[in-house]
């Protein structure tokens, strides 16, 4: 049949044909139904005088037979957001040997859209044994993403410089790079690296058009906490706030103050104490 081979328009002719003359039911008025929603009524320039029973989520198959059963009803509950339904769904159809690379790659995005990051991983690797060629960077991405959700943060830190090494073009991309830097230093922070998470947040920063005032809480957080303590790059990081019309609290000015006549101090210290070893 024309719908099985995903030859949509011909199928919509055809089932629009019969159901002139004899209206549609169960499987064949749901495949009717579907082709409907997708708008082949419009690209196809054939209306159906008959009227028809809109999709829903009364049109699920409640016994599906094969393959294709478990693939109508994987799309039908994908329009109705029904993520997680319509993953297991399109596992059944790959696992019944329907186009597995095509319907593993629908339950990989499925799963993650219902927030399922264990299922994302465990298809991940079963798309790089059925669609290798499937790979981009949102394959990659979304994996990597799932292992920062599942707190495996040393592995998505792994993850998303192998991504960025095999898709360099994505540094092109303000908005994607903003995102993945943001990951990559959020990881090294769980982590407690604090020097690297520096790092991606100056990365992240760079990269945007304005540094938002969170970023520069960020900042004077980890300065504050690095090892070994830093004085002038935490003194740096409030000035930077200050100037930048961020609101110091009175604890954040105490602290500015303090550092700012410590750094003086010192500084006049070791010019007095050089200047004393000249004379002698």
């Amino acid at each position: 049949m024309a719908y099985q081979i995903q030859a949509y328009d011909k199928a919509y002719e055809y089932l629009a044909h019969i159901h002139h003359y004899q209206p549609l039911k169960g499987t064949y008025l749901l495949y009717l139904q579907l082709l409907m929603h997708e708008g082949y009524p419009q690209k196809t320039g054939i209306n159906i005088s008959t009227e028809v029973e809109m999709l829903s989520e009364n049109s699920l198959i409640a016994a599906p037979k094969d393959a294709l059963d478990h693939l109508v009803n994987a799309q039908v509950l994908s329009i109705y957001k029904r993520y997680s339904e319509a993953t297991a769904a399109f596992i059944k159809v790959a696992k019944l040997g329907y186009k597995p690379a095509v319907n593993y790659a629908q339950a990989f995005h499925h799963a993650f859209d219902a927030k399922e990051f264990e299922k994302v991983i465990v298809l991940y690797e079963k798309l790089k044994t059925h669609a290798p060629r499937l790979f981009d960077d949102v394959y990659g991405a979304r994996w990597a993403f799932s292992l920062f959700k599942l707190e495996r943060y040393e592995e998505a830190i792994k993850a998303y410089k192998e991504i960025l090494f095999d898709y360099p073009v994505i540094a092109e991309d303000n908005d994607s790079y903003v995102k993945w830097s943001s990951v990559i230093h959020s990881s090294y922070i769980k982590e407690g690296y604090i020097e690297d998470a520096i790092k991606y947040l100056s990365i992240k920063c760079s990269k945007k058009r304005e540094v938002a005032h969170h970023d520069l809480r960020v900042f004077e957080d980890m300065a504050a906490k690095q090892t070994p303590y830093n004085e002038l790059s935490h003194l740096g990081t409030l000035q930077i706030m200050k100037y930048s019309d961020t609101a110091l609290t009175e604890e954040d000015q105490n602290k500015l103050n303090h550092l700012r006549n410590k750094v003086q101090e010192e500084v006049f210290y070791k010019h007095e104490t050089t200047g004393i070893k000249n004379l002698n």
